[in-house]
């Protein structure tokens, strides 16, 4: 029981340093492109270099789970995670943008929630052992 939650602990450290990289890909590219994207499509762009950066961290060093299930099922499963990541985190960037809040302060507050959600849900259905 001790190893299981020195392991999970381990987990989710390594989860904070991966997100921590694509959050950075992530906030930099909506920074640069919302004045001129506008939310919704910057939110787009970044989310997706963000996921890029975090499949393959997450894969390979989040999880350790390149050769627990085939790429592709890894792949579809992700995707589906990030479709409702990314729903709902614009969702919650206009309604916290049109509540007054700056775009950049709604971001962080809007990822503060996301990121647990995607932790769990990555651990359960994405990266599982087989």
């Amino acid at each position: 029981m001790a190893a299981r939650r020195l392991g999970d602990a381990g987990t989710a450290l390594r989860y904070v340093v991966t997100m921590g990289a694509g959050w950075a890909a992530d906030f930099v590219v909506f920074a640069i492109t919302y004045a001129w994207m506008g939310i919704p499509g910057a939110q787009f762009l970044a989310r997706v270099a963000g996921a890029a950066i975090g499949f393959a961290l997450h894969r390979h060093f989040t999880f350790r789970a390149a050769s627990s299930r085939p790429f592709a099922v890894q792949a579809l499963w992700y995707i589906g995670v990030w479709t409702l990541s990314y729903v709902l985190s614009t969702v919650l960037l206009v309604v916290g943008v049109e509540a007054g809040l700056h775009p950049l302060v709604a971001k962080v507050g809007v990822e503060l929630l996301i990121v647990p959600m995607n932790f769990l849900l990555l651990r359960a259905l994405v990266f599982t052992p087989r």
